[in-house]
């Protein structure tokens, strides 16, 4: 039959001499013969609808046999073949051999497998090439195409390709449509056809098994998708399989659509060990689709496309993926890329539409480039639950708006999460760490937005790094970076609030029992700063501002360094649990506020040091625990506020600070409750009162210095007590005010430019040494009330030239040691009450007044106290009181009395100089004893008059011009004894020794001299025993004649010149006793 064929064909030779014909035919048909053997249905025509032959030479349904020999060829005519007939188990074309380059289609090409041959329709290999044009159908097969060996290529412009409907596995388990190896490439290209083509790979209905699209196996090969191509993939579970060790190249720039099967798609799937590249083309995805999976080897996609995908990309067991300016879009459903593998790398890849945008749950994952990830709402950008992660640039973004409840970022793995320089926003959560180790760096930014939303959130064991990192919270009640669990560091970066979250969020809220380290972090536009409710809280420079707090803790324990903090509205720092130590830095108010600078509400202890606090009308303020403020810290409020308050059981120790109040109110240091206020080398200037104690707390303030100008520098009340050592005070109105109960102890205390320098009105005053320096006539000290005593040593009061040195108005007791009083009106002032004034050395001096007892009980003086005072008295004892003094030198400048007693008491006057006065000693009543002593330098020695009792002893009298030595009058009773009586004066003798005009007089041991009358008796009775009196011009002693008796015993009369010694006159009785006269006449 071949034969019969060939020499058909080759008719046209019958011109030719019998004998060349039967040679060529001869040769032809041994040639042909052999080439028949190997080709089938390959010469180029079909036969015609007759099955005549003439020129058709092949078989419209006979199966195609090409090979080298075939060379370039198209074979037309419209073919349809069935695989099994009539060579079953052959494919229906199979082209073979590197010189074979066939094209078929121009007209239809069928190929159907009636009896589903293992075998596949079309097979090309050893180097082959086979063109398939557009009308090709290859459908209800077992196997469609297989291309095999290096440089055999299938080229696909078009048709239809099918499997049989409820297809079974093959003997290797599953079915594979088209299947590359070993260096094979199949390419659809619909541009070999004018109007395109059409392209649809279908795996058949009802398949019973896994159906591949398109399996490169064995060592590899490639399927290109040329521009402009469309490929449809239909019922199938992978449309491109990579298996075994191939290295496969799938590229072009085609598209390929790809519709879901009924358990799901995946567009190109790589295992085993090979490599495969991916490029150029566009995935578009319909039902459930996944773009690509890799279970093993390593696949890789650059510029690929996946568009309606459930899941762009899958990495399982050992896979590695990487995809370079690729774009994956879901469905708003799904998984942009699952990472499960070894490892998945995405450089410059866009993710949208999809729920979560990468889910790692093993090996390492690698995203940098410009890639995007843009997530539905309630979708997560990274889901990070194993392996380890890094992102390089980009930006994962949300939707949902302000009601968002989507996750930018979820770090669920024990390894590390890396983000550097990658943009987070549009999500209700930015970043969330439950375990391992996160990274954000390189000036990355988060924006989160919605109620409740959070920049990053760290819990679990989870550690997190942040450097750079920018955060951005809108929404009520969002937190910046939020530790529920495990550490954090922050380093540099910023936390900013908007809208909503400026009233209601937070800026750091810390909840773990770990540590969070902030390092040059700037927070702003949130309630809260930094909130730290456990663990350890560690802040070093940047600012922290917060609407209401701005650090606030409440457990654990905070550290601060050089930082800024800004409570605009509230509290700049607020602990009410845990510990604190601030050193450095700063703590301000905005524009002045009602805001508090600290609040110290725990047990533990708050340390402040070198620290700024300003522009609040609280400076600090604690109600518990212990409150530590050194290092030349500053704390500044405004006019009406208070720098430290202390109350409750909180006690404060405060070393160098410098406590400022701005304006003409507010106090320096306000301190209540029951706890204990230490003050070292602390400065306290402007506001109306420095230091403020009540209740039942203790002051203790060492050096330093308040300065005050309205009411009060220390004011202590209630059950408080202080103590003040080398305090510097001054003001304007009382340098301290004592309404305790308790105790004041003022040591070294210097007041000055006050009204009042102390004022005890209840307690028990202690003042060792210190200076007090009032103004506009007021008072030195002042005790009365209910104030118990009040001892001063060494105290030194000054005034102005008005006002009191010491006030008493009390019941208390007032004890002075070498106290010095100058410079006011008024020395020492007892005004009522019952109390002691007793005064032991020291003085008083530049006066008009020196002491004034109108009240009181007792007055004593011991241990030579100097009073100096101008025209008034050196000391008044009135009404009652009781009076001891005891070598006193009272000085005037020549007016006034040394001493004035005017009341009903005892006044003993031991060893007392008065010089200096007008009159030495005037008492109006009372019992007046005087031992030793002098009185110089006087109008008059000692005056009495009204009733009771005058008694000097041993006591020398020297007064000037016309005065008198002593006067008594009225009912008073006298004895003067020892007593040393000289009068004198510029023209000589002068004046009157004694003057005697009261109830009685005794005189013993007197010795009167440089007098113009000796004595003096108008009235009562006298007697003068022993004693001298020496006078000139007038008498030694003249007795009127209202004196009852008078009796001269053993007494010695000198006159100078004329003169009488005793002068009776009308006297009633006068009685001389061994009396010695000389004088020009003895008796008149």
């Amino acid at each position: 039959m071949v034969m019969r064929r060939v020499l058909k064909h080759h008719v046209c030779l019958c011109v030719l001499s019998t004998a060349i014909v039967a040679g060529l035919a001869l040769i032809t048909s041994q040639k042909v013969y052999a080439q028949v053997q190997e080709t089938k249905n390959c010469m180029g025509l079909v036969q015609d609808s007759q099955g005549l032959l003439s020129r058709h030479h092949d078989e419209a349904k006979g199966k195609i046999v090409c090979n080298s020999s075939s060379g370039t060829r198209v074979l037309e005519g419209e073919r349809t073949i069935d695989m099994s007939d009539p060579d079953e188990g052959e494919e229906a074309v199979k082209i073979t051999g590197s010189e074979a380059n066939i094209t078929i289609g121009d007209n239809l090409l069928t190929v159907t497998d009636s009896k589903s041959s293992d075998k596949s329709a079309i097979r090309v290999e050893e180097g082959a090439r086979l063109t398939l044009k557009e009308n090709v159908s290859i459908t209800d097969v077992q196997k469609v195409m297989e291309v095999e060996g290096s440089g055999s290529v299938i080229t696909v412009n078009g048709g239809t390709f099918g499997l049989k409907n409820a297809i079974e596995a093959g003997k290797d388990g599953g079915r594979v449509m088209i299947e590359v190896k070993k260096g094979g490439k199949v390419v659809f290209d619909k541009r070999g056809q004018s109007n395109g083509g059409d392209l649809t790979i279908s795996g058949g209905e009802g398949a019973m098994t896994t159906v591949t699209g398109i399996e490169v196996s064995g060592t590899g090969g490639e399927v290109e998708m040329r521009k402009g191509t469309t490929v449809n993939f239909e019922r199938v579970t992978e449309a491109i399989k990579i298996k075994g060790s191939a290295e496969a190249t799938v590229s072009g720039g085609g598209t390929i659509n790809v519709t879901g099967s009924g358990g799901g798609s995946t567009v190109v799937k790589m295992e085993g060990s090979g490599k495969a590249d991916v490029m150029s083309l566009t995935i578009n995805g319909s039902g459930t689709v996944t773009g690509a999976e890799v279970s093993s080897g390593t696949l890789e996609l650059t510029k690929v496309t996946l568009k309606n995908v459930t899941t762009g990309a899958k990495v399982t067991g050992s896979g590695t993926l990487k995809v370079l300016e690729g774009t994956i879009t879901g469905k708003g459903t799904g998984t942009g890329v699952y990472a499960g593998g070894e490892k998945v790398t995405l450089n410059t890849v866009e993710i949208s539409q999809v729920m979560t945008g990468v889910e790692a749950i093993k090996g390492q994952l690698v995203i940098n480039g410009t890639s995007t990830i843009t997530v539905t709402d309630g979708g997560t950008g990274l889901n990070i639950t194993g392996g380890s992660a890094t992102m390089m640039g980009g930006s994962i973004t949300g939707t949902g708006g302000a009601r968002s409840r989507s996750t930018g970022v979820y770090a669920g793995t024990s390894e590390t999460v890396t983000l550097n320089t990658v943009e987070i926003s549009q999500f209700m959560a930015g970043v969330e760490a439950t375990k391992g180790q996160l990274v954000i760096n390189g000036t990355s930014t988060i924006t989160v937005e919605g109620m409740y939303a959070y920049g990053v959130k760290v819990s679990g064991s989870a550690t997190a790094d942040l450097t750079r990192v920018g955060i951005t919270v809108t929404g009520m009640y969002g937190t910046g970076l939020n530790i529920t669990g495990g550490s954090a560091t922050m380093t540099g970066g910023s936390i900013t609030g908007s809208g909503e979250a400026e009233s209601t969020g937070t800026g750091v809220k810390m909840d773990s029992s770990g540590t969070v380290t902030l390092n040059t972090v700037n927070v702003s536009g949130v309630q809260t700063g930094v909130e730290a409710t456990n663990g350890k809280l560690v802040i070093t420079g940047g600012s922290i501002e917060g609407k209401t707090w701005g650090v606030k803790v409440t457990g654990g324990n905070a550290t601060m360094t050089g930082t800024t903090i800004t409570g605009e509205n509230g509290t700049g720092l607020n602990i009410t649990g845990g510990s604190a130590t601030m050193t450095g830095g700063s703590i301000t108010g905005k524009d002045g506020n009602q805001g508090t600078g600290v609040m110290v509400g725990t047990s533990q202890t708050v340390t402040l040091t070198s620290v700024g606090i300003s522009q609040v009308m609280t400076g600090v303020e604690a109600i518990n625990g212990q409150l530590v403020i050194n290092g030349t810290s500053t704390i500044t409020v405004t006019d009406g506020g208070t720098g430290v308050k202390v109350s409750g059981s909180a006690t404060a120790d405060l070393t160098r600070v410098k406590i400022t109040v701005t304006g003409m109110y507010g106090t320096g240091v306000w301190m209540e409750g029951s706890g204990t206020a230490k003050l070292t080398g602390v400065t306290v200037t402007g506001g109306s009162r420095g230091v403020w104690v009540q209740g039942n707390g203790r002051l203790e303030m060492t050096e330093g210095s308040i300065e005050f100008t309205g009411a009060h520098g220390v004011y202590v009340r209630d059950n408080a007590t202080a103590k003040l050592t080398e305090v510097k005070i001054t003001g304007s109105g009382t340098g301290v005010e004592m309404r305790s109960s308790g105790t004041m102890t003022l040591t070294s205390v210097n007041i000055s430019q006050v009204q009042t320098g102390v004022n005890a009105a209840a307690g028990q005053l202690v003042m060792n040494m210190g200076t007090i320096t009032v103004t506009n006539g007021g008072t030195g000290v002042k005790v009365s009330g209910t104030a118990t005593s009040a001892e001063l040593k060494g105290t030194q009061i000054k005034g102005n030239g008005g006002g009191t040195g010491i006030t008493a108005a009390g019941t208390g007791n007032v004890t002075m040691t070498n106290v010095d009083i100058s410079k006011v009106q008024l020395g020492v002032e007892v005004k009522k009450g019952t109390g002691t004034m007793t005064i032991t050395g020291g003085s008083i001096k530049e006066v008009k007044w020196g002491i004034n007892m109108e009240g009181g009980k007792k007055l004593v003086m011991d241990g030579g106290t100097t009073i100096s005072f101008t025209d008034g008295y050196g000391v008044k004892i009135q009404n009652n009181v009781t009076a001891e003094l005891m070598g006193t030198v009272i000085t005037g400048n020549g007016g006034g009395t040394g001493v004035t007693a005017e009341g009903t008491g005892n006044v003993t006057m031991n060893m007392v100089e008065i010089s200096k006065v007008q009159m030495g000693v005037n008492a109006t009543g009372g019992t007046v004893t005087i031992t030793g002593g002098w009185i110089r330098e006087v109008q008059t020695g000692i005056d009495m008059i009204g009733t009771g009792t005058l008694t000097v002893s041993g006591t020398e009298i020297q007064f000037k011009e016309n005065g008198y030595g002593v006067g008594v009058w009225g009912d008073v009773t006298v004895s003067l004894t020892g007593t040393k009586i000289m009068g004198g004066g510029s023209n000589g003798a002068t004046g009157i020794g004694v003057i005697m005009a009261g109830k009685m007089m005794t005189m013993e041991d007197v010795r009167i001299s440089r007098v113009a009358m000796g004595v003096y008796a108008g009235s009562g009775t006298l007697e003068i025993k022993e004693g001298t009196i020496s006078f000139a011009k007038t008498y030694g002693v003249k007795v009127g004649g209202s004196v009852t008796s008078t009796e001269l015993t053993r007494v010695t009369i000198v006159g100078e010149g004329k003169g009488t010694g005793v002068y009776a006159g009308t006297a009633k009785k006068v009685t001389l006793n061994m009396v010695e006269v000389s004088v020009q006449l003895a008796f008149s």
